[in-house]
């Protein structure tokens, strides 16, 4: 067994013999990928949310000056008078 012509024969025959494995590999090795990484959607997640607040903010920075302007006591009033406002 020292020809490595016949070693590699060997080799190759043994090799066609082997069968695949009859599991789903990729979807285990995603999950293993993804336990070490973290999350993708993390970065887009903590950016929503910050522009989430950001919105948040301005619509009330809007809306406390005018309800207090308002001589209404309706609730919903404020809102209406922010959307019918026209940015000049």
């Amino acid at each position: 067994m020292n020809d490595p012509l016949k070693m590699l024969e060997t080799l190759a025959l043994r090799a066609r013999q082997e069968e695949a494995p009859c599991g789903c590999v990729s979807i285990e090795a995603i999950c293993r990928i993804e336990d070490e990484l973290g999350s993708p959607e993390a970065p887009l997640t903590v950016f929503a949310a910050a522009a989430a607040l950001i919105a948040v903010a301005i619509l009330v920075s809007l809306v406390i000056p005018i309800s207090g302007t308002s001589a209404s006591s309706d609730v919903l009033s404020a809102f209406f008078e922010v959307a019918s406002l026209r940015i000049q």
